[in-house]
């Protein structure tokens, strides 16, 4: 009786560490795009960043501009931006797949009237029909 106990046990241990570790990998799907989404960030490429936006979107810009926006108010808000703050350097510091939600956050280094400066921009994905899009882009 006491081995049949062990078995069972041993069994839902063995089951439940399996889950946990298909829960805890990566989403290549969402890498991918935290990938594209920083080039696109790095080149000030406009078009490229476009590919994941849908009209879910919430955009904040410092404190100035927050909400929800069409894909053409975003993509000539991303545009302005890029033309305003010249791209010198981008990279997330941080990025999960691991989640329902994947993000990234990392520092915009740019050039605006030959001064240099620099954002804090988070981005975070969800899912949808397959493809990850962005959900939520914060510039501070």
């Amino acid at each position: 009786m006491n081995s049949n106990r062990y078995h069972i046990l041993l069994f839902i241990l063995i089951i439940a560490a399996n889950i946990s570790i298909i829960r805890a990998q990566d989403n290549p799907g969402a890498m991918k795009t935290l990938i594209r989404i920083e080039d696109a960030f790095n080149s000030g490429n406009v078009d490229q960043l476009a590919e994941y936006i849908d009209s879910k979107t919430y955009f904040s810009f410092t404190s100035d501009l927050t909400g929800y926006f069409s894909y053409s108010q975003i993509y000539n808000l991303l545009k302005d931006y890029f033309e305003a703050y010249k791209p010198i350097k981008f990279g997330f510091a941080s990025k999960s797949s691991k989640t329902n939600s994947p993000f990234g956050w990392g520092e915009y280094i740019f050039l605006r009237n030959g001064l240099r400066g620099s954002h804090k921009i988070f981005i975070s994905l969800q899912s949808s029909d397959s493809k990850f899009y962005i959900s939520q882009i914060s510039i501070n």
